[in-house]
């Protein structure tokens, strides 16, 4: 057993289940005083797409987040679905990027068959990571 716990019905090692209340990010931030966000990282085996749609007042703000996310098929995530969910409602204003596992420069999102990861970065924030483009 891997030991991972997941939303997605799709989890192959699925021993049990547990209840638990669950809040959108635009929920929850709309109870703490709505901070200002400039990152967010997304690992939640499989439902990466359902955390961005619980987001998207976040996501659509004046100075929206980065967003690290993993980008992992074993939880049935189609990297295609991820990147297409960018397009669809922030196309202009996010650059996809997938990350290097070694060296961590960032390059064009061409996601394989394994667990990789991805960065979704808002045109306000790409100066601050253009030289990870570069390398």
């Amino acid at each position: 057993m891997l030991g991972n716990s997941s939303l997605e019905d799709s989890t192959p090692e699925q021993i049990g289940s547990q209840v638990c209340p669950v809040v959108t990010l635009d929920g929850f931030l709309g109870t703490v005083g709505s901070p200002h966000i400039t990152f967010v990282k997304s690992d939640t085996e499989g439902s990466e797409v359902r955390v961005l749609k619980g987001a998207r007042r976040l996501l659509s703000s004046p100075a929206p987040p980065a967003c690290f996310i993993e980008v992992n098929p074993y939880y049935g995530l189609v990297p295609a679905t991820l990147i297409g969910h960018f397009d669809e409602l922030w196309h202009e204003d996010y650059s996809a990027w997938k990350i290097h596992p070694v060296s961590g420069s960032l390059l064009p999102p061409v996601f394989g068959p394994g667990v990789s990861n991805g960065l979704f970065v808002p045109k306000w924030l790409m100066p601050r990571v253009a030289e990870l483009v570069a390398k």
